[in-house]
């Protein structure tokens, strides 16, 4: 994010992004175990390993999900937000050369809000698409057990 010279909205912009990037973190973490499992699931070695996948995609998957609320409520005040945001750039910023080049800083930073908005909108599509096969999956080995045992 840039800088608009004016530190509560250096900070709140500077907050939204370290949230996003933990999300993209978790989405990124969530994925790979995800990827781990399939790649597990054609020859399961061991179920230690199978657990700590599973493990792993849980807890990855539930910081998504966790982070989702608290990210889109920054993001969709600090939207709705700027009209404010551009008049207190403009009241600490009386040269107009750094008005223009704040102003364009903030117009820069809400097109990365948008985008990030969209992209954790994506995250928790995917996440809750993993929590679902999860559950369909968990069923499944659940309906087979008996059967299994049975023999």
């Amino acid at each position: 994010m840039k800088l608009v010279n004016v530190r509560a909205i250096d900070t709140l912009f500077s907050d939204v992004a370290e949230a996003f990037n933990e999300q993209h973190g978790d989405h990124s973490d969530m994925l790979r175990a995800a990827r781990g499992l399939r790649e597990g699931k054609q020859v399961p070695e061991k179920l230690k390993r199978v657990q700590r996948h599973m493990g792993e995609l849980s807890r990855s998957t539930k910081r998504v999900l966790a982070r989702t609320t608290t990210l889109r409520e920054m993001i969709c005040s600090v939207l709705r937000s700027q009209t404010e945001l551009e008049e207190r750039i403009k009241t600490a910023n009386p040269e107009y050369l750094d008005q223009v080049r704040l102003e364009s800083n903030l117009r820069e930073n809400m097109q990365k809000l948008s985008l990030a908005k969209e992209l954790s909108e994506q995250y928790d599509g995917a996440a809750r698409s993993v929590l679902r096969e999860m559950a369909k999956l968990a069923g499944s080995v659940l309906e087979r057990a008996p059967e299994t045992g049975a023999e």
